[in-house]
């Protein structure tokens, strides 16, 4: 393997439940009440697609930038609490770095906030690469994102590895030509039997026990 892309919430940062807290609050705030069918929903959809799809769902009376800040002003301020990634995750990254194996993110966070909390954890200089999916319109249920991301890093998807915590994502690695390493998340643990049979390898955390078996 030449190149490494991973995912930011979920896999490498502990996070997702700050985008619950969010939701949850913001759509309290207007009388609603998110289901399961809604954190389904929203799992693979890029910042841009989410507030589409809670304007359609909820008919809120305002407008998306609205919606945007009161939901962008709550994550933030709790991305900005976070100061270290998942057990190991630091340190496999230098490991991977000192290897000599290029290093890139495909992320659905917005880059303010992806820019900061990887700062505040000490690995963004680490990044080759930082692909945002809200700037290049397109989610995790396509390739694309991965197929941008290899062009550039200039590398061949079938020399890259990439980690993801959802099996949609997996699976859209995989189309790109990608080896996939499904990376168990406590806050998708009732998914973790798709993202087993999706991906190519399946890790606990980044702590060596668990990537001993990589191919990287």
């Amino acid at each position: 393997m030449k190149a490494a892309i991973f995912d930011l919430d979920g896999t490498l940062l502990d996070s997702l439940w700050i985008w619950q807290q969010a939701d949850t609050e913001v759509l309290r705030r207007h009388g609603h009440f998110p289901d399961d069918a809604y954190y389904e929903a929203v799992s693979h959809r890029n910042y841009s697609q989410c507030l589409d799809y809670i304007l359609s769902r909820y008919q809120l009376p305002m407008t998306k930038e609205a919606l945007s800040k009161e939901i962008y002003d709550l994550a933030f301020a709790k991305y900005c609490s976070l100061h270290q990634l998942k057990p190991g995750a630091e340190q496999y990254l230098h490991s991977l770095k000192r290897k000599g194996i290029k290093l890139a993110m495909a992320t659905a966070c917005l880059r303010s906030i992806c820019e900061q909390v990887l700062q505040n954890c000490g690995v963004y200089s680490l990044f080759d690469v930082i692909v945002y999916s809200d700037e290049i319109g397109c989610n995790k249920s396509n390739p694309d994102i991965y197929l941008r991301t290899a062009s550039l890093l200039g590398v061949a998807p079938k020399e890259i590895i990439c980690f993801e915590d959802v099996a949609q994502a997996v699976c859209s690695a995989k189309k790109a030509g990608m080896t996939t390493v499904g990376v168990k998340d406590d806050f998708w643990k009732e998914m973790d039997a798709a993202l087993k049979q999706e991906a190519d390898y399946f890790i606990f955390d980044f702590c060596e026990k668990s990537i001993a078996a990589l191919p990287i």
